[in-house]
Order: structure tokens, then C-alpha cells, then sequence
């Protein structure tokens, strides 16, 4: 399963490590933040970022798997914590635009000028057919998931891929 967003460790407060998986430069699937001073057996340990004498950075690249950690880079504890500010602002401002998005978009019937009905999930099924036959081939089929929509008043459907915008979506507001 993906994490998401930004996880704090012990607390949001006063972190000891910071693992980033939204909000990232771009290729970067996660970062890690830890706040760290010198000694203990790997020659630094991790602590609280108010105690902290310097922090280090890792990144995993983004691929089809979960790529390796880099070696961790040394980074000065201000460093570590615009690099975690950075990632929240752009958190931030990816919500207002999906927001923004969804409020836009307009759910009501054009024929029948009433508001469609979320129904959920939907998966259809897409490959190619059978070498034989016109029914598809197991090999290569995709399930192609979307949020359905339906109209009760004639029946009307509206899709939206699967993974762009939260669902269901409030739909425009009615003035």
C-alpha cells in the first residue's frame, strides 16, 4: 500500500524523523528528514529536532518499484526543516487546486437539469480479443477504473478516471 503525505515521528511538534511521500521535487517517490547529533555507535543518533546539531536527507527516486534509499546527506538543521516546510506548502497548494477543481465541476443532467447520483467504482475491462474468438483475451486485459455518476431522470452517465480528483466530488454550487 502507498503512504501518503507526511509522517512525523514521535510528533509533529518536535520530530525526530520526517518521512515525506507527497509533495517532493520531481522523480522523488519519498524523503526522510532525521534531526541527528554526534555519537552512539554509527557515529550520530537521532533526537528531537530542538536538540539537534545537524540533520540528514534521504531520497528514493521514483520507478515502477520501490526504489533504494541514497546515501543519507549531512544538511544543517534549518536546512531540514525548510526542505519539510517546503514539502507541506506544496501539499498545501495541490489541495486548494483539487479543490478548486472539483468545486468547478458541473454533476447536473444537461437534459434534465437535475444532479447526478454518485455510484461508486467502476471497473471495465480492456484488451484485446481473442485470437479465435471476439471475446477478449485474458492475456493482457486492464481493469480501467472510474467514478460513475447516473442521472435517475433518463439515465445519463458521467466518468472520471480513477485517481485525479478525490471522490465523489461536491459538484458546483448552485447560486
Amino acid at each position: 500500500m502507498a503512504k501518503r503525505g507526511v509522517e512525523y515521528t514521535p510528533d509533529r511538534s518536535d520530530p525526530q524523523r520526517v518521512r515525506l511521500y507527497e509533495g517532493l521535487p520531481e522523480r522523488l517517490s519519498r524523503a526522510e528528514v532525521t534531526f541527528r547529533v554526534a555519537g552512539g555507535l554509527r557515529g550520530s543518533r537521532v533526537v528531537p529536532a530542538s536538540r539537534a546539531e545537524f540533520a540528514q536527507l534521504r531520497t528514493a527516486l521514483e520507478s515502477g518499484y520501490e526504489s533504494p534509499w541514497s546515501a543519507p546527506s549531512r544538511i544543517t538543521v534549518s536546512e531540514g526543516q525548510y526542505y519539510v516546510r517546503q514539502a507541506e506548502r506544496r501539499i498545501a497548494e495541490r489541495g486548494a487546486e483539487i479543490e478548486r477543481r472539483a468545486a468547478r465541476i458541473d454533476l447536473d443532467c444537461p437534459w434534465c437539469e437535475q444532479p447526478r447520483r454518485y455510484l461508486g467504482v467502476i471497473g471495465f475491462v480492456t484488451g484485446h480479443t481473442g485470437f479465435l474468438s471476439d471475446s477478449p483475451s485474458e492475456l493482457g486485459q486492464l481493469v480501467d477504473k472510474q467514478h460513475g455518476y447516473r442521472c435517475d431522470g433518463c439515465g445519463s452517465l458521467l466518468y472520471f478516471a480513477d485517481g485525479f480528483l478525490p471522490h465523489p466530488l461536491p459538484g458546483r454550487r448552485r447560486s
